[in-house]
Order: structure tokens, then C-alpha cells, then sequence
């Protein structure tokens, strides 16, 4: 996974889990495990690193630890996110995709927001790439 993937599934997920949780902080572990990339750790904790230099995301060592433990995403993070969902939105040319993708933006239940969204631009640029070869 190239690392503009890793740094945007992270904060994917961690905004997701912000809207499910609140301000509770993540264990970096099951962050991992979500990203399914336990055989790639160490990309993810310097991409952790990285996105809370750029005050992105919060995040914590605990004692005598090497890399975070505990993340989650702050404002900043939420509001580039939020940005992204929006310029892909306007990048849409079918209505009828565009249609459905307001309807998850505007969900009253944002904690499945970004999934959602997500998946359904996924399956439907899949789709068009069956269709167009």
C-alpha cells in the first residue's frame, strides 16, 4: 500500500471512529489491525508519526514505548477529511452517484459515514471498469 493509502485509511478510520467513540483515543494495535497491514507495522507507526507532526491527529507514547500506542484524530484531521469527501464528490459526473453520495454525507449517523461512502465509490468505479474493457 503506497503511503498517501496508509495516511489516508488512517484517517478514514479514525475519523469513523471519532464520530463512534468521541474523543476516546484509539489503541494503534487495532488500528492496525482494521488497516489489515500487521505484516507492515512499521510503515504505519512512522505514518502515525507523520500525521501528528502535522497536527492531524493526536497522538501517545506510553512509557518506555517506541512508537504511539493511543491515536486519535483532532480537528484538523476531521476537517481534511471532510474536505476530501467533498472535492471526490465534485470530481463525480454521474448524478445518480452523486445523489446517493450526498444522501451518506448528510446521514444522521456519521459513524458509518466514511465506510459507506467509501464503498460505494469503490464498487462503482469497479463496476465501470468491468463495463468500459
Amino acid at each position: 500500500m503506497e503511503v498517501n493509502d496508509i495516511r489516508f485509511n488512517l484517517l478514514s478510520i479514525l475519523y469513523e471512529k471519532y464520530y463512534e467513540y468521541g474523543e476516546r483515543p484509539i489503541s494503534t494495535d487495532n488500528i492496525i489491525i482494521e488497516l489489515n497491514l500487521s505484516d507492515d507495522t512499521q510503515n504505519v507507526y512512522d505514518n502515525i508519526s507523520y500525521l501528528s507532526e502535522k497536527n492531524l491527529i493526536w497522538a501517545q507514547k506510553l512509557q518506555n514505548e517506541t512508537y504511539h500506542s493511543l491515536v486519535r484524530i483532532n480537528e484538523k484531521g476531521i476537517s481534511l477529511v471532510d474536505k476530501l469527501l467533498g472535492l471526490t464528490l465534485d470530481k463525480i459526473q454521474d448524478e445518480a452517484l452523486k445523489e446517493k453520495l450526498r444522501l451518506i454525507l448528510n446521514d444522521a449517523n456519521p459513524s458509518s459515514r466514511m465506510r459507506r461512502f467509501l464503498e460505494l465509490t469503490k464498487s462503482y468505479s469497479t463496476l465501470t471498469g468491468l463495463v468500459g474493457s
